[in-house]
């Protein structure tokens, strides 16, 4: 998982030439991780290393007759929270959010 911080549009200011630019701001980041999904996908099908891997036995019988690896995105803009779980020797991010369920879901 992938999250991105957005600029939060200012609701009780009336600046909007300032909001309209947010606007523009979120709208170019969502359009560009659309695009890196889609090289991502795009370069790992094209890349012949993974041809080697996926015939070996061990592969094969695991897996059948994959030949190369299968990726899937879902991408969605909405809201979360993020809260830390962990100890003193490491710690993951946790996020909680109905947006992260439907992102979730779409992968």
């Amino acid at each position: 998982m992938i999250t991105w911080k957005l600029p939060d549009l200012d609701s009780s200011n009336s600046d909007y030439e300032r909001n309209e630019s947010l606007q523009e701001e979120k709208t170019q980041m969502a359009d560009e991780s659309l695009i890196t999904a889609i090289k991502i996908v795009s370069e790992i099908r094209r890349a012949n290393q993974f041809n080697v891997y996926f015939r070996k036995n061990q592969m094969v019988q695991r897996f059948g007759n994959v030949t190369r690896p299968y990726l899937t995105f879902g991408l969605h803009l909405g809201w979360t929270i993020q809260g830390s779980i962990g100890s003193d020797n490491k710690i993951d991010a946790c996020y909680l959010s109905p947006h992260l369920q439907i992102a979730t879901r779409l992968e």
